[in-house]
């Protein structure tokens, strides 16, 4: 029979005394005594400006905890459990982080210079109807930074094999000669980041932002590298084209305004429009740009009814106040990407008899993992299939939505409309 452990809690008070004593033995003064805690329960707590360096936590929960500019420098952090912690600033050089458990903790401008970030026996959670905590002790884990938030980090000669880094924002990172064998960076965003001389085989680098980040004398054997985005051109360079992009536009409303009889439709098919930097309210309805590559432009209150889109790339747009009414997205990807307030919603079109023909946004199988659309409208939008995890939905209009099969993990419902909207069934439990 597996045994349950529940970890003692601990309180603040306490926790106050043992880095107070701690910080008196880092400096050699009388009663001062090294922190050693091991198996406590110190989730919510606050660390915040500790000076906890040579200190032992091991297999502590320490999630949902206060660690802004903590020094866990030296420090024994085996199988920890950091989940959902702010860790801003901390300075983690050498810390022994085998094991640990730091999914969607924020580690903004932490130090993790040469941290040991192998796997190691950890206690892994066991999810429980029950309120207690139970976990299972001794089993082998990967340590997780799923979803977490490490802008400006410093992993210069860290040891993460088999790390999880996907769905990570890791801008500016240094990760000069990392040992990064078989980790998972998946979907995160690693733009403008240092991994010179790092070891990434058997890496997975799907779908991940990489643009002006350095990858020389790095070993990739064996690494995944589908979809990612750099700075290099993807297809066709827009610039490269015989006419300006306001004569195109010419033409496509020419054609807009007369029905097809004059002009010609804007088609931006397989074309990469960065260099342009900004397309902010242009009205491009009904164009059509399939597979095309927006990435990190500036679309502030573009205009883009009725338009096909499909399979096109707008991570980390800024596309705020747009208006995408009744247009295909089908498999887009808008990871990262900034919709706020933008109109998703279906347009009608009145037809020769009188009835209505709705026409909703379409977003099957779209990837929209950590998009802001908070206080978007989204009503009647078929987002069937698609990747809304981590994504900001409050505020957000998702009436009659159909969300069948959408991957909602870690997203931000708060105070969204969702009358009618249609959800997985629930499974039934006997």
């Amino acid at each position: 029979m597996e045994e349950d452990y529940t970890l003692e809690p601990m309180t603040q008070v306490e926790l106050n005394d043992i880095a107070k004593k701690h910080a008196m033995f880092m400096v050699g003064k009388p009663g001062g005594r090294r922190a050693v805690v091991k198996d406590r329960n110190l989730d919510g707590l606050s660390f915040e400006g500790y000076n906890l360096g040579q200190s032992d936590f091991t297999g502590c929960i320490m999630s949902n905890a206060h660690m802004e500019n903590v020094n866990f420098e030296s420090a024994t952090l085996f199988g920890c459990d950091f989940e959902n912690s702010n860790l801003k600033n901390a300075k983690m050089v050498r810390a022994d982080m085998r094991g640990a458990d730091i999914e969607s903790a924020d580690l903004t401008g932490a130090d993790m210079t040469g941290a040991d970030l192998r796997e190691g026996a950890t206690l892994i959670k066991r999810k429980k109807k029950s309120s207690s905590n139970a976990f299972s002790e001794n089993t082998a884990g990967n340590v997780d930074f799923n979803g977490s938030t490490m802008n400006e980090t410093n992993l210069t000669q860290a040891s993460a094999q088999g790390a999880d880094f996907s769905n990570t924002e890791m801008k500016n990172t240094n990760l000069q000669g990392a040992d990064l064998q078989n980790t998972d960076f998946s979907n995160a965003d690693i733009s403008n980041s240092d991994m010179t001389g790092a070891d990434l085989r058997g890496s997975n680098l799907d779908n991940a932002i990489m643009t002006n980040t350095k990858i020389e004398n790095t070993e990739k054997s064996g690494a995944k590298m589908d979809n990612i985005l750099t700075e290099g051109t993807v297809g066709e360079d827009f610039t490269e084209v015989a006419l300006s992009l306001d004569e195109y536009i010419r033409h496509h409303v020419s054609w807009v305004g007369s029905a097809g009889r004059e002009g010609k439709q804007l088609d931006l098919t397989g074309k990469d429009m960065r260099k342009l930097k900004s397309l902010a309210n242009k009205r491009l309805t009904a164009m059509k740009a399939i597979g095309t590559t927006f990435a990190e432009m500036d679309l502030i209150g573009i205009e883009l009814q009725s338009c096909d889109l499909e399979a096109s790339d707008f991570r980390k747009c800024d596309m705020r106040g747009s208006d995408l009414r009744g247009s295909n997205l089908k498999g887009a990807n808008l990871s990262r990407a900034n919709l706020r307030s933008a109109n998703m919603r279906a347009l009608m079109f009145d037809k020769a008899d009188g009835t209505k023909i709705v026409k909703p946004c379409d977003f099957e199988g779209a990837n929209l993992s950590h998009a802001n659309l908070a206080g978007a409208q989204l009503h009647n939008a078929n987002l069937r299939g698609a990747n809304l995890s981590h994504a900001d939905l409050s505020d957000t209009d998702l009436r009659r939505a159909d969300l069948r099969g959408a991957n909602l993990k870690d997203a931000n419902m708060n105070s969204a409309l969702i009358a009618g909207t249609i959800f997985d069934p629930k499974e039934e439990t006997g």
